[in-house]
This record gives C-alpha cells, sequence and structure tokens, in this order.
C-alpha cells in the first residue's frame, strides 16, 4: 500500500510538473491547495493533512513510504513527526497509526474502518437513489433509514404498476 501511495505521488508530480508540493489526507486524496485538502479532512474521522514536496519524493521516494513526517524541501530532508500536539494538521504519515499503545487500539482502528466503509456504501447507494450526497452531518443509521424508505416506496410503486 506504501508503494501505492508512493506511486501516486510521483503520478501527481509527473501529471502536474508546475507543482512542487502536494496534501495529502488521511484517506490517501490528493490535493493542489492546502485548503482544499483540509476542507475534505474536515469530513474525515483523522483530519490530519500531510505536506509531500515534488524534490523529497523524486530524491528519498523510497524512504519516504516508510518515514512519517512532513518533508521539507529547504535542507532536503524530513521533519521528525510531532504527535503531541493534536491541533496540529501537517505533522504526521498516515500509513503509520500515531499511537502505538496495543492491540486493543489496533482492533478499534479496524471497526472504525469497517464503520468508515459502511457509511461509504450507504452513501453510495444514497446517491444511487436520491441523485444526490448526503448532508455531511448525517448520521449513518439516518441514512441507512432513509434508503430503506426509498427502497420501500419504490418497491411500493413497482406493485402497484402491475
Amino acid at each position: 500500500m506504501k508503494n501505492e501511495f508512493l506511486e501516486r505521488l510521483k503520478d501527481f508530480f509527473a501529471k502536474n510538473e508546475g507543482e512542487d508540493k502536494v496534501y495529502a489526507t488521511s484517506d490517501g486524496n490528493l490535493f493542489r491547495a492546502k485548503h482544499y485538502a483540509e476542507s475534505w479532512a474536515s469530513g474525515l474521522k483523522d483530519k490530519a493533512v500531510t505536506t509531500y514536496y515534488k524534490a523529497i519524493v523524486e530524491k528519498f521516494g523510497d524512504k519516504l513510504a516508510d518515514t512519517p513526517g512532513e518533508a521539507d524541501p529547504a535542507n532536503g530532508d524530513k521533519k521528525p513527526a510531532d504527535n503531541t500536539d493534536p491541533a496540529s494538521t501537517e505533522n504526521a504519515d498516515k500509513s503509520k497509526p500515531a499511537d502505538n499503545t496495543g492491540e486493543a487500539d489496533g482492533d478499534k482502528d479496524k471497526s472504525e474502518k469497517s464503520a468508515d466503509d459502511e457509511r461509504a456504501a450507504l452513501v453510495k447507494r444514497y446517491i444511487e437513489l436520491y441523485d444526490s450526497k448526503p448532508s455531511n452531518f448525517m448520521k449513518t443509521e439516518n441514512i441507512a433509514a432513509k434508503i430503506a424508505e426509498k427502497e420501500a416506496e419504490l418497491k411500493a410503486a413497482e406493485k402497484a404498476s402491475k
């Protein structure tokens, strides 16, 4: 997975030759503008945004995938990750967990990912039914209820047409 992300970074810089840095959100999306990345990250559980510089990706790409922290083009190296400041949004590589306190956290991460996957599937189905995205503030349970309501409505309409 780290290699896939590294390839995506390299592809981004190859396609966007005028860009010298890219902002990545914890879900792996890449953005040219920091404010877009921060806006996108606001809807994620992990709101961190990591900055990657073209020179660093090209020169230290293999090490970059394994090293957390933000690239610093001024000294040609990586800044160490400082995970002590929760308000900071640019300091952690999301390919590694920020806190390695034990297996319980690993189980929690898996359940959070499955909850995120479930929500993504529900959002996709909601869009298919309503031709619009649900509000970001809508709870997953409410999305599921709206989907069930619409599907029941469609089944009733189908039975009525027969």
